[in-house]
């Protein structure tokens, strides 16, 4: 405290000068007890800004789904649209085509002719390709076949 000046026969401070020491300690405890009060802790205000980080996020991605199904609405309705216009554009060439037609200008102008039953050969495809030669090969050409067979049998048995 700065030098203060006292009443010679008292030793007591002069009023004016008590009451404002009274009023400077009363405002450094009330300062305090403000200070005091507003402060948070760490752990509180990162708690806060957590959370506020959180609702923003979820908002975001809120906003964010909106904006995709609305998108999608219009794709799916665009996409409803395409296969209507499809449908159509198949019954057009459907009906375009007109097989009677077709097959007397294939019988006037191409010279075909219908196939009846005697021209029609089934091919059986069920099997794997393969060839099937009636060639009876010589007695030397089996034994040089049956030679090398058991030669590359040999070699792979080793191995």
């Amino acid at each position: 405290m700065d030098a203060v000046r006292t009443f010679p026969n008292t030793g007591a401070l002069p009023r004016h000068t008590r009451e404002r020491g009274l009023r400077r300690e009363e405002h450094k405890a009330e300062r305090r007890a403000h200070t005091r009060r507003a402060a948070l802790s760490l752990p509180a205000v990162f708690f806060f800004a957590v959370i506020a980080c959180t609702t923003l996020y979820i908002v975001y991605n809120y906003m964010r789904l909106s904006e995709l199904t609305v998108y999608t609405g219009k794709q799916q309705a665009e996409l409803y649209a395409l296969k209507k216009e499809n449908a159509q554009l198949k019954k057009k060439a459907e009906e375009r085509v007109d097989l009677h037609a077709l097959e007397r200008k294939a019988v006037e102008e191409y010279g075909m002719v219908k196939p009846s039953a005697e021209d029609i050969q089934y091919v059986d495809l069920t099997r794997a390709d393969a060839a099937i030669s009636y060639e009876d090969p010589g007695f030397w050409e089996t034994v040089k076949d049956s030679a090398k067979d058991a030669y590359g049998r040999l070699v792979e048995f080793l191995r």
